[in-house]
């Protein structure tokens, strides 16, 4: 098998910004309750700096009765400058968030391995990424004036 790097794609790291918690009852760890869970990724393009963007991950684990965990994570991506906005796509929508996603999973699973005997680890499954991602454009608030 043959190896090489991709020069296209650079990952520059993750940070998770946000965790919420809220614990409502134990359960046997043998019945381990049905979990719902929501992923919602979007893109952020910053303005001062065109070839990098950011993957936000929303993710949302919650098992009626029992417990609602929320996590939001940022990567941080760039782009070769010669890459053309055809060309960049598929790893924007696809690569980037697939690159994110395992950082995101793993994090929940020790946190929830860490979190007492009335509470089992979450291991989610793997996930693929299809189609064009919303794109996040951030709310400016214009300072209010006194009059």
């Amino acid at each position: 098998m043959d190896v090489k790097v991709q020069p296209i794609l650079k990952f520059q790291g993750i940070d998770i910004v946000n965790v919420n918690v809220n614990l409502i009852n134990s359960f046997d760890h043998e019945k381990q309750p049905p979990i719902d869970m929501t992923i919602v990724p979007k893109v952020f393009y910053p303005e001062d700096r065109p070839n990098n963007f950011t993957i936000i991950v929303d993710l949302k684990v919650s098992s009626k009765d029992f417990f609602n965990i929320s996590i939001v994570a940022f990567g941080g991506f760039s782009l070769n400058k010669s890459t053309n906005e055809a060309d960049s796509k598929p790893f924007i929508n696809i690569n980037a968030p697939a690159i994110m996603f395992p950082y995101v999973r793993s994090f929940l699973s020790t946190l929830t391995a860490n979190l007492g005997a009335g509470f089992p680890p979450i291991i989610l499954p793997p996930h693929f990424f299809q189609g064009e991602m919303e794109e996040y454009k951030p709310i400016v608030q214009q300072d209010q004036q006194d009059k």
